[in-house]
Order: structure tokens, then C-alpha cells, then sequence
């Protein structure tokens, strides 16, 4: 997945990547949440 040719760009879009995804499942767990608290 890293590219060879600039250790920079990589690192800045494994970042990016990562945070996405930490923030659709924290998204998903809020809606998770969302949908228990209104099903209670």
C-alpha cells in the first residue's frame, strides 16, 4: 500500500486513512446507540 517513492505521502495518507476509518465506526457506534436508545 506505501508508495516508494515519497515516505511523506504515505505516511500523511495512512493518516488520513486510518482517522476515516476510526471516525466511520465511531459513526456507526453513534448510530448504533442512536437506534438502541430509541428502541428503548
Amino acid at each position: 500500500m506505501c508508495c516508494s517513492y515519497s515516505m511523506h505521502a504515505c505516511l500523511v495518507f495512512t493518516l488520513i486513512f486510518s482517522v476515516s476509518t476510526v471516525y466511520q465506526m465511531l459513526l456507526l457506534t453513534e448510530m448504533d446507540w442512536l437506534a438502541i436508545y430509541y428502541l428503548i
